[in-house]
């Protein structure tokens, strides 16, 4: 890829391209301008959803299992979607309990089943 110099030519290597990114992002990212934060009040609010705050159910865990794709890459959690599909299949209750405490320090979600 050449970026188009100042003079109207094409960026021959690697160092032009960088002369034409850095001055663009210098631009871009020290851009002063004043802001009027009172057109904000004009913004209407949105309704908070307070569902998300709600633990994981176990008809969500199951729905989330069966939308994985066998084949692709493995998530933040580094296991592969077809290793979860059999884990599943295995023991869902125990599956289930152990990844969403694993999510992360603030997930305090139920292992129960769904009511």
């Amino acid at each position: 890829m050449s970026m188009r110099l100042a003079s109207g030519e094409f960026a021959s290597n690697a160092k032009e391209n960088m002369s034409v990114f850095g001055a663009h992002f210098t631009n871009v990212l020290n851009n002063h301008r004043p802001v009027n934060y009172s057109v904000l009040d004009f913004l209407e609010q949105k309704p908070h959803i307070t569902s998300i705050d709600n633990p994981i159910t176990f008809s969500d865990f199951k729905r989330a299992i069966n939308k994985l794709k066998k084949g692709k890459s493995p998530g933040l959690n580094g296991i592969p979607p077809k290793a979860l599909k059999v884990m599943y299949t295995a023991s869902a209750i125990s599956l289930k309990g152990s990844l969403t405490m694993k999510a992360g320090k603030q997930a305090m979600y139920h292992c129960d089943k769904e009511r």
